[in-house]
Formats: C-alpha cells, sequence, structure tokens
C-alpha cells in the first residue's frame, strides 16, 4: 500500500517537473519569436521570466542584452552580458557583445596604469575562469607528483627530471596564486553599471555633498561598500565618489 502512494507520489512530481519544461520551452520559444519580429520589449518580459523561473543559463542573459541592446538599453545590456560571462566565462559570442556595446557608453574613462609587470599578470589571470585556473593547479600539482615519484624510483634522467621539476614548482606556485587571486576577486569583489540616463558622483552618501563627477548610462565601477542608499564606488581610473543605489544594477 505505502509503495503504491509513493509511486503516484512519484509520478505526481515527474508530471509536474514534465508540465514546467513544457511551459519554459513555450517562453523560450515566444521570447526568441518576439526577438526576431523586433518585439523587443516582449522578449525582454520572456527572457526575465525564464530568469525568474530559475532558468539562469548564459544564453538567456546573452539574449536578454542583445534584447536590451536594441531597446538603447545600454546599461542593462552590459549588466546582462557580464551575467552571462560570470556564468560561462569561455561565451565568446558575449565577450565580443559586451565589447561592442561598450562602444555606445558616453564615458570613457581609461584605466590606471598599472605598469608592465601586472599587466602581464592580469593578463594571465583573465586567461581562464576561477575552475580553469583550479584545474590547471591540480594539473601541475599531479605533474609534480609525477616527477618526484620518476626520481625517487630512478627512472629516467635525472638532470633532465630535475629542471622539469623545477619549471613545474615554478608554474604550481604561480598558478596556485593565480587561482586564489581570481577566486578572491569573484567572491568579494562587486561591480556594477549606470542603468539611467545620468547620475552624480558626489564626495558623500547624500545630495548635500559636493558633486565630483556625473556618469552616464553604461559607465562600469567597483562596488566598494554601502551607506543606506547610496554606494561608494571606484572607477577605473581610480575616482572614487558615492552613487545612488537606485541608479546602478550590480554586476
Amino acid at each position: 500500500m505505502k509503495l503504491r502512494y509513493l509511486l503516484v507520489f512519484f509520478l505526481l512530481i515527474l508530471q509536474a517537473v514534465a508540465c514546467q519544461a513544457v511551459e519554459d520551452s513555450e517562453i523560450w520559444a515566444k521570447a526568441n519569436s518576439d526577438y526576431d519580429s523586433g518585439e523587443f520589449g516582449q522578449a525582454i518580459e520572456g527572457y526575465m521570466s525564464m530568469l525568474e523561473r530559475g532558468l539562469r543559463t548564459p544564453v538567456v542573459y546573452y539574449n536578454l542584452g542583445n534584447s536590451y541592446f536594441k531597446q538603447n538599453q545600454v546599461g542593462m545590456a552590459i549588466a546582462a552580458f557580464h551575467h552571462s560571462l560570470k556564468l560561462d566565462p569561455s561565451f565568446t559570442h558575449a565577450r565580443e557583445n559586451l565589447e561592442y556595446v561598450r562602444q555606445f557608453a558616453i564615458d570613457k574613462v581609461e584605466e590606471r596604469p598599472k605598469g608592465f609587470l601586472l599587466n602581464i599578470w592580469y593578463g594571465l589571470a583573465g586567461l581562464l575562469s576561477s575552475e580553469g585556473h583550479f584545474l590547471f593547479s591540480m594539473i601541475t600539482f599531479w605533474g609534480l607528483s609525477s616527477i618526484i615519484t620518476l626520481l625517487i624510483l630512478g627512472i629516467g634522467k635525472k638532470e633532465f627530471l630535475t629542471y622539469l621539476l623545477i619549471l613545474l614548482i615554478i608554474l604550481f606556485i604561480l598558478w596556485v596564486t593565480l587561482t586564489y587571486n581570481v577566486v578572491d576577486k569573484e567572491v568579494n569583489t562587486k561591480w556594477g553599471v549606470v542603468t539611467v540616463t545620468s547620475a552624480e558622483l558626489r564626495e558623500g552618501p547624500g545630495e548635500d555633498f559636493e558633486k565630483i563627477f556625473t556618469g552616464h548610462e553604461g559607465l562600469e565601477f567597483k562596488i566598494l561598500s554601502q551607506r543606506q542608499e547610496y554606494y561608494l564606488i571606484e572607477l577605473k581610473n581610480g575616482l572614487r565618489g558615492w552613487i545612488q543605489s537606485n541608479l546602478l544594477m550590480e554586476i
């Protein structure tokens, strides 16, 4: 008797899952159809509906970003492409579209010079996702273990294995450090983008403070802290100030 009830319960769950899958497929098809027919506002509603249903995939965010751009909402498009790349850093089309949309942002804030060595370091960090860096670190660790084993057993040319061991040690230390930095950046660093026509950057968290910069839609920045309804942000050139939270979106 209990087995029959359990079977009915699982059948009901499977039916509910199947119904949801059909609904998701219909919403997806409708959103894509709206986009193809130029109904970008409706397409946005469809893609947002999918996100609300828990279907947070790189492709959904990618299509959402394209739809926002077609609506001339540069800030929202940039945010969507960033979300897509967070889920899949290797998504080439999302990265290309992000760079393309950035050209339409009014503010061209140049990044503060880091220096030759730091440029190389950040270049290496940007080659892979945190998972990719972790995997490469594990590969170098396995390589180290194998070389040490061969040396202990006396298999192979000792001089060649010693040089290879030194190289792998350097690579292992380098990539473990890179992995830590990339993971720390992803976990502890927040980024944002202006999603309105213009936003005032002020010296303090309130309209009583002096204005130091006017940012426009599409301006990207690092979020440092929050106080009430204001965020303390830092632009790429190092300029810091406070901006109202309702004028931006976290990415």
